[in-house]
């Protein structure tokens, strides 16, 4: 038997787009055969310039989807606030926060629907395979540590426990699944981040407010990792994630961590660097980051970060 729309569960996926037309058919082609739930899109670009625009427009004809074109690049986590805002004025049961990198098939927000559906309130995430090799986990579970400095780590594909759901210390927000109360609860991601670390930040505080994460084993999703900010190899992308894991450790640690954190990223730089692992180019541009980290203005605690 067929639930009609109102007896099913109500979820509104947030995704943002930055010149992200590459990836956008498989996006739209995945969500569109969904199944078993009452789906809505919300689709906030950061002023593409590479014909996502055209893209929108046409996906946005369909009646689910709303589209908030912004006149700058706002980042990720402004992106994902911006909708986050919209979509809690429309929203009863869940909001996934997701990337438009990744192809899912036709059950997935059914079957996640169902998994947080029996869990106590937080967040639920799939496992998530390489599109070159989709039965290699980019993805299975993830913690946030702090031996040898402050590291976002996804735990060594195979490690995890051989159960169908089971807890994880952290999730990227390629694919997750919040129930709305614990996002009314944790409140706005951390737009100082732009990108990069702002999931790990939004996970720590979901974690501190007493909710949980989980990763659903029996669910899996495909990740183009990288291809919507220019691959992990690029100058901006270590820029990034050098500065942003500094500000991540001065926000939540003491000074110890902060410096323990340093350091090591400053070891395994010059090693790259000796080695000629990394052109000078990119040498720089993860040196900057920590500069950058490490010099920008005091951070406010978690408590005073926006409410949705």
């Amino acid at each position: 038997m067929t639930l009609p729309p109102s007896s099913l569960p109500q979820l509104t996926l947030i995704t943002v787009t930055y010149n992200a037309a590459s990836v956008l058919d498989d996006f739209w082609t995945s969500l569109e055969a969904q199944h078993g739930v009452d789906w809505s899109l919300v689709i906030v670009d950061n002023a593409s310039v590479d014909g996502t625009l055209d893209k929108l427009a046409t996906i946005e004809r369909d009646q689910r989807v709303t589209v908030i074109r912004c006149t700058e690049n706002t980042g990720a986590a402004e992106g994902n606030n911006i909708g986050l805002r919209h979509a809690l004025r429309n929203t009863q049961d869940h909001i996934v926060l997701c990337n438009n990198d990744i192809l899912f098939g036709p059950d997935v927000l059914r079957d996640l629907a169902r998994a947080k559906h029996a869990l106590p309130l937080g967040a639920l995430t799939p496992l998530m395979a390489f599109e070159e090799d989709r039965t290699a986990m980019w993805f299975e579970r993830g913690e946030i540590t702090t031996r040898f400095g402050v590291r976002c780590l996804h735990v060594a594909a195979g490690n995890r426990p051989a159960l169908p759901v089971y807890p994880t210390d952290y999730a990227p927000t390629t694919f997750v699944l919040f129930d709305r109360a614990a996002i009314e609860a944790v409140g706005e991601i951390d737009k100082g981040y732009f990108a990069y670390w702002e999931d790990a930040d939004y996970m720590w505080r979901l974690r501190r407010a007493g909710y949980g994460i989980w990763v659903d084993a029996t669910t899996t999703i495909v990740h183009k990792v990288s291809q919507s900010s220019g691959g992990f190899g690029s100058i901006y992308s270590n820029r990034q994630y050098h500065k942003n894991q500094l500000r991540f450790a001065r926000k939540h640690f003491g000074v110890g961590t902060v410096a323990l954190t340093a350091a090591s990223s400053l070891v395994r730089i010059a090693v790259r660097a000796l080695l000629r692992l990394d052109p000078p180019s990119m040498t720089k541009a993860k040196l900057q980051g920590m500069w950058d980290g490490a010099s920008a203005p005091p951070l406010l605690p978690s408590s005073h970060v926006g409410r949705c």
